[in-house]
C-alpha cells in the first residue's frame, strides 16, 4: 500500500507543481503585454521626472544667480526678435495689390485648364 500512497502524493505534488507553473505563466503574459509595459514604463519616467524636477528646484533655491541670468537672457531675445520684427515690417511695408485691373497678373490655372463653371 506504501507505493500507492507514493504514487497518489506524487501525482497530487505534481498537479499542484503545474497548477503553480500555470498561474507563474499567466502572471509573466499580463507584465509582457505591451499596453503592461508601456504602463511600467510611463510610471517609471514619471518617477524619475519627479526626482529630476526635484533636485532642479533644490539646485536652483541654492544658486540662484544663474537661473536669473539664463531668464533674463530669454527675455532678451524674446523682446529683442519684437523689436527686430518691428523695424523690419517698419522698413518694408507689406505689398498690396494695386487698384488699377490693367496691371493685374491673368490667374494662374493648373495643368488641366482653366475651371468649369
Amino acid at each position: 500500500m506504501t507505493g500507492r500512497l507514493d504514487t497518489a502524493t506524487a501525482r497530487a505534488e505534481a498537479n499542484a507543481a503545474r497548477q503553480q507553473l500555470r498561474a507563474t505563466l499567466g502572471v509573466v503574459r499580463r507584465r509582457l503585454a505591451p499596453q503592461a509595459l508601456a504602463q511600467d514604463a510611463v510610471t517609471e519616467l514619471r518617477g524619475r521626472t519627479a526626482a529630476l524636477l526635484q533636485s532642479t528646484a533644490k539646485k536652483a533655491r541654492r544658486n540662484r544667480h544663474p537661473l536669473i541670468a539664463g531668464g533674463l537672457v530669454v527675455l532678451g531675445m524674446f523682446v529683442g526678435g519684437r523689436l527686430f520684427a518691428r523695424t523690419r515690417s517698419a522698413k518694408h511695408p507689406k505689398r498690396r495689390p494695386s487698384a488699377d485691373p490693367t496691371q493685374s497678373h491673368p490667374p494662374h490655372y493648373p495643368m488641366e485648364g482653366p475651371p468649369n463653371d
